[in-house]
């Protein structure tokens, strides 16, 4: 899939980026106070926002998440 800037004029797409964000910073925020921190559950809930903003496929999903197991 080639890369798609976020349309920040589609509300959908707008309001899944400042989501993104809202996690991203609770994960440095929590990283920050306890490097060992367990942030597996908002990590999670980012890829699903990137997975639906994306509309990726659930073959595509597996795909993603079987290259990127920790």
């Amino acid at each position: 899939m080639p890369f798609r800037p976020i349309n920040f004029e589609n509300e959908t797409e707008s309001a899944a980026h400042d989501a993104i964000v809202s996690l991203a910073e609770q994960v440095l925020a929590a990283k920050q106070a306890d490097p060992a921190a367990d942030t597996q559950a908002l990590e999670s809930e980012i890829d699903t926002h990137v997975f639906r903003l994306y509309a990726l496929t659930p073959a595509e999903i597996a795909l993603v998440k079987s290259t990127t197991a920790k």
